[in-house]
Formats: structure tokens, sequence, C-alpha cells
């Protein structure tokens, strides 16, 4: 039973890092799509929390 339980923890992992790895490639085009909009600090906060 612990196989299978290491099995799963390792397929958790790599979809763990492809989606992290996907949310900063995501959140880097949008920031370099924002910035030529010169918007207000607020507005940069309310996008990256």
């Amino acid at each position: 039973m612990s196989k299978a339980g290491g099995r799963g923890l390792l397929l958790a992992r790599r979809l763990y890092t492809s989606r992290t790895l996907g949310l900063a490639l995501g959140l880097l085009c949008v920031g370099v799509a924002m910035y030529p909009l010169d918007p207000a600090p607020w507005v940069w906060g309310l996008s990256f929390a």
C-alpha cells in the first residue's frame, strides 16, 4: 500500500511544479501587457494578490 502512495505523491509533485511554472509564466505575461498602460499602484496590487 505504501508503494501506491509514493507514486501518487510523485504525480502530485509533478503536477504542482507544472502548475506553479504556468502560473508564474501567466503572471509575467499579464505584467508585461499591463506595464505600458501605466495602471495605478492599487491595480498592480489587486492583480498580483
